[in-house]
């Protein structure tokens, strides 16, 4: 809600009743996640909008986020980071590891965890609607925000594809492609099981968004896309914090040293 809108006309006085803070929340299996308000303020509330948060009330085994209890309860400081701005956080890292090789940046954007992409959050209702445009803004913040400047000369950008009739089509990889043969062709790891995970996963995110690219599809709810949105992004942030690691361990990055929160911090992914 803006301030345009709280003192429009439209807005009825009996609404014009506002709660200080809220939280979130989670069931004990981090399958569900809940909002939490503290009772201090909802008795702040007009009694009309008690009985609103009144017939929202769950009941079961539910615990608060740490975050939200240590400021609320506490007057502390968090003492962990959202895994989203964390992962905000990884891109400009390989960024700046990217440039200490001589090297374009490998992501043409970088984003302000302050000010995150829109929809690139937990969800906030376990729809497949909501999902989708998640895993699209996921999709845009990593492939295709990759940077092919980056690759040079190293690797053909195109690859010869055999038509029917037996001509060749010069046909432009995928961004994800060119960075697998790039880091196959200069990186060896001894083992290169991590490695393979992390395309794998920036892969799973590509087809992930797929379905609703190309067709129209009935909207649906469901409690287990929290925990499906909750399982990508922690692959994701897994893969894109082997991607730093493999840039780190370049000879001219001997001199980098990430932050210390990123590196030994609390990251919550819930």
């Amino acid at each position: 809600m803006t301030d345009e809108d709280y003192f429009s006309e439209e807005m009825r006085s009996r609404d014009k009743t506002l709660i200080e803070t809220f939280g979130f929340g989670y069931s004990q299996d981090f399958k569900e996640r809940i909002v939490v308000a503290l009772i201090r303020y909802l008795s702040r509330l007009s009694p009309e909008h008690q009985q609103l948060w009144k017939s929202k009330e769950l009941v079961g085994n539910y615990s608060v986020h740490p975050n939200y209890e240590q400021a609320e309860l506490l007057g502390a400081f968090p003492d962990g980071v959202s895994i989203f701005n964390a992962f905000l956080e990884e891109i400009k890292q390989i960024n700046i590891l990217s440039n200490l090789t001589g090297r374009s940046a490998l992501f043409r954007k970088e984003f302000d965890h302050q000010k995150r992409p829109r929809k690139f959050g937990f969800l906030l209702r376990p729809t497949l609607s909501e999902y989708r445009d998640f895993v699209v803004t996921l999709d845009k913040i990593v492939s295709e925000n990759i940077n092919q400047d980056f690759f040079g000369n190293d690797v053909d950008l195109y690859k010869d594809i055999t038509k029917k009739n037996g001509t060749f089509e010069r046909q432009r990889k995928g961004s994800i492609s060119i960075l697998e043969e790039w880091l196959v062709k200069f990186f060896k790891p001894n083992d290169p099981t991590r490695l393979k995970k992390m395309i794998e996963t920036f892969r799973k995110i590509r087809h992930e968004r797929q379905p609703g690219a190309h067709k129209l599809e009935l909207d649906e709810w469901s409690i287990d896309f929290f925990a499906t949105q909750r399982k990508l992004m922690d692959e994701s942030y897994d893969a894109l914090k082997t991607l730093r690691l493999v840039f780190s361990a370049h000879p001219q990055a001997h001199s980098y040293k990430p932050p210390e929160w990123l590196q030994t911090g609390k990251i919550w992914s819930y």
